[in-house]
């Protein structure tokens, strides 16, 4: 599990929070007839200059870019 529960003592389901310096990046992918037409990459947790420096260290090359492939090797 990689959320932790935030327990305030009220009742209800406790808030779920994600860990300090975990940084999240979507590649969303465009489809017409069963193609990829484009793919837009956002950041949506973390800046873009600390995505930048963990794709760079991970993927071993200077030209980093998000993407699903290693995802899905996971």
């Amino acid at each position: 599990m990689l959320r932790k529960p935030f327990r305030t003592g009220k009742r209800g389901r406790p808030r779920l929070l994600l860990p300090e310096g975990l940084m999240v990046a979507q590649a969303i992918k465009r489809y017409a007839r069963r193609r990829v037409t484009g793919v837009v990459q956002r950041i949506v947790r973390g800046t873009e200059t600390e995505v930048g420096a963990r794709l760079r260290s991970t993927q071993g090359a200077t030209t980093a870019v998000i993407n699903t492939a290693y995802i899905k090797r996971l």
